[in-house]
């Protein structure tokens, strides 16, 4: 699919520039605490419903019960911390909810994260948090940022959901010499929508290498339900290799590898955190 032609996508795409300088960044520290945690958040582990819809083998049910050699576990989650106050269902306090959650993972990439979680630069500086995309990623592992992108393409600046305002785009990091790219697509039902993430869609595929291990993760806003987001996810993991790890029910969110295996896979989170609940994973990465 890709218009057609996913190859003079390519071509168009390569003048696709970075925003700002790459920045290094060394162990993560977890997610600072604005607010006391509430009761609800008081758990000993997160509570995790297995997933079985990979398309890989997973071994059993999800569990945070330590690591072995040349594991990882990933948190990926559109914790809706929309700006301007735009969304005031979704009060401060989660921050101490969705803090206490991440500090349970290795790697944790969230979405919509355009509030932050700290009014002062040294608590905003434990994340690598760039351009205002909204794209955070934490964790417990040594990661280098490589790289950050806004897309070039997007739908609706006031209207059909606003993601022109949004700036969305791309974050790349590498951890254990693996890229890890977050990200949030276009969102939205029309024909102009559906086109974005297609686009968006080649954007990422020219960033992916063309060759290794790699892990996706993000909101990529394409449904199951709707047959031409559906045929170009499936173009897209035929052209980058990539094989689905773990999926919403929903089909907007994922996380995808191409040379990583999954142990077990989940959704972690409820409607006091976000309107989507986290997908997670426990990969296998000890394998070149």
């Amino acid at each position: 699919m890709f218009s057609g032609n996913y190859f003079v996508l390519r071509k168009k795409y390569m003048t696709v520039t970075a925003l700002g300088a790459l920045v290094t960044c060394g162990s993560a520290q977890p997610l600072p605490q604005s607010a006391p945690v509430p009761a609800q958040c008081k758990m000993d582990l997160p509570q995790v419903e297995t997933l079985s819809n990979s398309q890989g083998p997973v071994s059993g049910p999800f569990s945070l019960a330590g690591n072995e050699k040349g594991e990882v576990t990933v948190l990926s989650m559109n914790v809706q911390r929309l700006p301007f106050k735009a969304n005031p269902d979704y009060r401060d306090d989660r921050v101490a909810c969705l803090s206490k959650l991440s500090e349970k993972f290795d790697l944790v990439a969230y979405q919509e994260n355009f509030m932050g979680w700290a009014e002062n630069e040294e608590a905003q500086s434990r994340l690598y948090t760039r351009f205002n995309s909204g794209l955070s990623i934490s964790g417990h592992v040594r990661f280098t940022a490589k790289d950050e992108k806004m897309y070039s393409k997007c739908n609706g600046l006031f209207g059909e959901k606003n993601d022109c305002l949004a700036h969305k785009g791309y974050q790349q990091i590498e951890m254990k010499g693996i890229p890890v790219f977050n990200t949030h697509l276009d969102a939205g039902d029309s024909l102009n929508d559906i086109m974005t993430r297609e686009l968006q869609l080649a954007e990422i595929l020219l960033a992916l290498p063309a060759g290794g291990r790699v892990i996706v993760v993000g909101d990529f806003n394409l449904k199951r339900n709707r047959a031409e987001d559906e045929a170009n996810y499936r173009m897209f993991l035929s052209e980058s290799g990539l094989r689905e790890i773990a999926r919403s029910a929903d089909g907007v969110d994922v996380i995808l590898g191409r040379g990583v295996s999954a142990k077990s896979i989940g959704t972690v989170g409820n409607n006091l955190l976000s309107d989507h609940k986290g997908l997670v994973a426990r990969l296998d990465i000890s394998q070149p």
